[in-house]
């Protein structure tokens, strides 16, 4: 009995560093350090990384981008050490494209997507009917992965954002892996 509690004493102090957290926010800087501003803790931290390839996918984002990942809290509260990147959510993506199948995305948040039917040439008007999805993207190399699902069913695509007005979703057939098309989007 005593062995137990001399081994599990340790755990009392340094339980900080053991027991692994999800935490989220907004990054605030992306130069030498990356910085977040916590979404929990309303705090800034420094961030560093388990692994290479953990810190190239956070590096991936932009100033304004949303990040949730499971990490530790460093004993001195200053840093949170990344060890996986659950989703991310990009401030340039959040907005109204115009896609080339004459169809409005609109982005409304970084977990929501509304999909309806355009009206000439532009998506800046208010739709009396739109498809609601739930959206999450995920960091990959080379590029960004969206998972999509509404009540009946569940899409998965690639994403690239070609630059701040042009993007691109491979939209593909969860069963068989085939892409089942390619839309090209608009700011």
């Amino acid at each position: 009995m005593r062995v137990i509690i001399l081994l599990l004493a340790p755990l009392l102090f340094y339980s900080p560093l053991v027991l692994s957290m999800v935490y989220s926010g907004v990054v605030t800087t992306t130069q030498k350090k990356v910085r977040i501003k916590e979404t929990r803790l309303q705090r800034s931290f420094d961030l560093t990384f388990s692994s290479p390839e953990t810190e190239s996918l956070i590096r991936q984002l932009a100033i304004n981008d949303h990040v949730s990942f499971e990490g530790f809290l460093s004993s001195d509260s200053n840093n949170i050490r990344v060890n996986s990147v659950h989703y991310v959510g990009l401030i340039n993506l959040v907005a109204t494209w115009r896609g080339d199948d004459n169809y409005c995305y609109s982005f409304t948040s970084f977990t929501e997507l509304k999909i309806y039917t355009s009206k000439k040439s532009r998506c800046n008007f208010t739709p009396s009917f739109s498809r609601r999805y739930a959206y999450t993207i995920n960091p990959g190399q080379p590029g960004w992965m969206i998972l999509l699902s509404d009540n009946s069913a569940n899409y998965v695509a690639d994403l690239a954002i070609k630059n701040s007005r042009l993007a691109e979703i491979s939209l593909y057939d969860l069963n068989t892996g085939d892409i089942l098309r390619v839309i090209k989007l608009r700011k």
